[in-house]
């Protein structure tokens, strides 16, 4: 075995690029086919092999290593977007010494690293992968939870039960953050009367670095200090203070100690908000200036994304709890308690508590709202922050599957998809019909089989396949589908036009009332009544990252069912939307965006049931199955292709970080100029 072969594996490995390099054949990589269930990282997995075996499977593919080594070499040296946007924008070159720093309390980036829980870190893990395509500087902030966050599972009863599993950060592609004489780095926090210590892992995805911070660690002796990032989301509010404490004030201590003085503070959501306290804390120290001074000049560097109207997102301690944790700050910002808590008192929607989204408006240069709906519903809100409407955008790369990109590579040229807004879209109207119809069908067959394989069921790979797939959430309806089960029994049954409907998500273990309404859609389901619903409407269990990337591309018609000015955005309709899945929607966060004739199915919110399943029986579902002889429907592809080139076009991540620097982060380098 050539060990220059083995290094460059393991070298190509520890960079994520090659999660979204269509073009990286590697072994393990596909190991596991189509299966989605709890699968360990590839270079651990490799670390399970005998060492015959290892030399066996890199002497039995060293033409694909090196071929893969080679393209992530030449990704990271090429010539980006960004070198040539800066020579037109010279104001942006700060960047390159001083670059944006992205917090996010988790980041979506690939299934089987569990530090995320759903659409907010799914966007961030893909706003990460965009900037390192277009070569824009950012440095991501987040938390390295070591039981991450839980598998779903179901009782007997179809109660969701919570399953955590300890992540070994030396099982995963991470590498411990020295100082500069070799020792490992430490931050350190004060958390009420002590101080708290925090390691740190880097991440590299593509040309970008992510720090997880971690507190498990010997030096903090206390076992409620080391499992402050334990669980993502889990705990009481005593353990959110205390992770968001690390986030905010941990991660800006982190980038000092590395000395990155970035141009850009990026705040996505308010679980990062205590980072002004730091910023401020560094402005008095640099500046030999007092505290209320240095916060009227925090703004200068920060920028705040809300991503959800909904209380549960929006977090709210109570003074004695913010007291309690921070009144060691008061001497390191020379203040007191009460001026600490007037930064994020909110009388009017947090009966009077600490907000950290009101902390995140009152001190950002500029406040994001995700869709222009989201905008427009928290103006009435909070009507004294205006949000700037940046639509969320997906990532073509890591979306798209791999099938249809080989198809749309012959269209739109080699490696389009890294800056997919720099190619001639409208060759996509050059596809033949049925190669995209093709492709598809061989997607979908794969989704049914993986599905029918993992949990013995008996899909029908030949069935309108519908999916509702996505957190779950009370306000998202997954239920709306079988609240007219009599009718949906009509639907499904049909034998000349079969119908399935797939659902799948994980509903937050705080979140009773969504907990309890998955019991109800899995007992309505399982019900002797409802025996004529059984393999024809499906719940999905241990929803996860990889079983999403199945089921937007394998799925017939995607289903988006919120209660109107409630989805603040959504992604996963624009996902399946890439891949040419037809949507079937509501009018809410993204998709009021489109005008969805000849794309798409519309749900009318004044009367969604009835909107719903007349939809399906009278419009959808003949639609489907109105074919030519070559097997499928001339309108419906052309629906299927106008998807993709909208996707592509108006809600891709390339879109969304354009935005973001030209609109969003322009403000503040003008300001700083």
């Amino acid at each position: 075995m050539s060990e220059d072969t083995k290094q460059k594996l393991f070298d190509v490995l520890d960079n994520l690029y090659y999660s979204w390099d269509y073009h990286a054949t590697l072994p393990v990589i596909d190991e596991f086919e189509e299966g989605w269930r709890r699968h360990p990282a590839p270079k651990s997995h490799l670390d399970d092999f005998g060492s015959h075996k290892l030399v066996e499977i890199i002497e039995s593919n060293s033409t694909s290593i090196n071929e893969s080594s080679k393209r992530l070499e030449n990704y990271l040296s090429r010539n980006t977007w960004f070198d040539k946007f800066v020579t037109e924008n010279p104001k942006f070159e700060v960047l390159k010494s001083n670059p944006i720093a992205y917090f996010c309390m988790e980041f979506g980036l690939i299934d089987w690293l569990q530090i995320y829980s759903g659409g907010l870190g799914v966007l961030a893990g893909d706003y990460l992968k965009e900037v390192s395509d277009l070569g824009i500087p950012v440095v991501g902030i987040g938390i390295f939870y070591n039981q991450g966050y839980f598998h779903q599972r179901f009782s007997p009863d179809g109660r969701q039960l919570d399953e955590y599993l300890t992540q070994d950060p030396l099982d995963f592609p991470l590498t411990l953050v020295k100082d500069k004489l070799g020792s490992t780095l430490k931050v350190q926090i004060d958390i009420k009367d002590h101080v708290v210590y925090a390691q740190a892992w880097e991440l590299k995805i593509g040309r970008v670095s992510l720090y997880l911070l971690d507190t498990n660690i010997d030096e903090n002796r206390l076992e409620e200090d080391k499992m402050i990032s334990a669980h993502l989301y889990g705990g009481d509010n005593d353990t959110r203070i205390r992770q968001e404490i690390l986030l905010g004030i941990g991660g800006a201590r982190l980038l000092r100690e590395l000395e990155i003085d970035p141009s850009i503070f990026h705040m996505n959501e308010g679980h990062s908000g205590f980072l002004v306290l730091e910023i401020a804390k560094q402005l008095m120290q640099e500046k030999n200036i007092d505290f209320l001074t240095a916060m009227r000049e925090v703004d200068a560097e920060l920028v705040f994304t809300n991503h959800t109207l909904k209380p549960a997102g929006n977090d709210n301690f109570p003074y004695e709890l913010v007291a309690s944790y921070l009144y060691a700050y008061c001497d390191d910002l020379d203040t007191n308690l009460e001026a600490i808590f007037e930064l994020g008192r909110d009388d009017d929607y947090s009966s009077g508590n600490f907000s950290m989204t009101m902390l995140g408006f009152r001190h950002a240069k500029v406040s994001t709202a995700v869709s222009k709906l989201h905008g427009e519903a928290a103006s009435r809100i909070w009507p004294k922050y205006p949000l700037l409407p940046v639509t969320n955008g997906t990532h073509v790369p890591t979306w798209l599957n791999p099938e249809l990109n080989k198809l749309l590579e012959n269209h739109l040229g080699f490696d389009w998809a890294l800056n997919p807004l720099e190619v001639d879209l409208n060759k996509i109207y050059n596809i033949p019909q049925k190669d995209l119809w093709d492709v598809h069908i061989r997607r979908k067959h794969k989704l049914i089989n993986s599905l029918n394989r993992e949990l013995s069921l008996n899909l029908n790979p030949e069935a309108l396949t519908i999916a509702w797939s996505r957190r779950l959430a009370s306000y998202k309806r997954p239920d709306l589908i079988i609240s007219d089960i009599e009718r949906m029994k009509r639907i499904v049954n049909n034998s000349e036009r079969p119908v399935q409907i797939l659902i799948a998500g994980k509903a937050h273990p705080r979140d009773i009332s969504a907990v309890d309404l998955l019991q109800k859609i899995n007992q309505q389901l399982s019900s002797a009544i409802n025996s004529e619903l059984s393999q024809k409407v499906v719940v999905i269990p241990d929803y996860n990252w990889k079983l999403a990337k199945a089921m937007v591309s394998g799925s017939d018609v995607w289903l988006n069912t919120p209660f109107r000015f409630e989805e603040a955005s959504g992604t996963s309709g624009m996902k399946a939307c890439l891949n040419g899945v037809l949507q079937l929607t509501t009018l809410d966060g993204w998709t009021d965006e489109v005008e969805w004739a000849d794309k798409g199915f519309i749900v009318d919110h004044n009367d969604p049931v009835t909107s719903l399943h007349d939809n399906l029986e009278f419009i959808v579902t003949p639609l489907f199955f109105d074919r030519n002889h070559d097997g499928y429907n001339e309108k419906w592809v052309k629906m299927m292709i106008e998807s993709i080139v909208l996707a592509v076009k108006d809600f891709s991540s390339t879109r969304m970080v354009k935005d973001y620097l030209e609109k969003v982060y322009s403000q503040i380098l003008t300001e700083k100029h």
